[in-house]
């Protein structure tokens, strides 16, 4: 705590020496380089995580070179967590197959599955509204009201037998 505070008290000297050397003088909008939102987007969706690791630091996030490059550490509990059942991805398919496979984690949930199902039930009687020959029919027949009562009427055990368990 007390190395992350310094941290914070080093940020806030720096932008006080950018307000008084008259970096911040006017309002300007930074936006970050093409490279910059590539190597983003990369990162992002990166099965390993591409932070430097804190060499030459004790627990305490002292280091012993200089002032300058001091590193924070707080702990491996922000890092993502390791899948024992699988390796780190080596080639193009392999983490193709990790990025399938955290999509269907997601979707893999109880909840997040019952709400897809609720809304593909409701967007399947709400489609005819969005028919321009069909709209009128849609006003008529109170479809409007059929979408409420299907996303109403809706149960964790609806449609659980559509469902494919592996």
């Amino acid at each position: 705590m007390h190395s992350t505070g310094e941290a914070v008290r080093e940020l806030v000297a720096f932008a006080d020496r950018k307000v008084v050397d008259g970096t911040m003088q006017r309002n300007r909008l930074h936006l970050p380089t093409g490279l910059t939102l590539y190597q983003w987007l990369r990162d992002m969706f990166a099965s390993e995580d591409s932070t430097t690791t804190n060499l030459g630091a004790d627990m305490t996030g002292s280091s012993s070179t200089s002032m300058d490059d001091n590193i924070v550490f707080v702990g491996d509990s922000y890092r993502r967590k390791k899948d024992p059942e699988h390796l780190p991805a080596a080639n193009g398919w392999q983490r193709a197959g990790d990025a399938l496979r955290a999509f269907a984690a997601f979707f893999g949930t109880e909840e997040s599955f019952f709400g897809l199902r609720c809304a593909c039930a409701t967007m399947t009687v709400g489609i005819v509204c969005y028919l321009e020959k069909s709209q009128v029919f849609f006003q008529e027949q109170r479809g409007v009201w059929a979408m409420i009562i299907i996303a109403i009427g809706m149960t964790m055990s609806e449609c659980s037998s559509i469902r494919v368990n592996s």
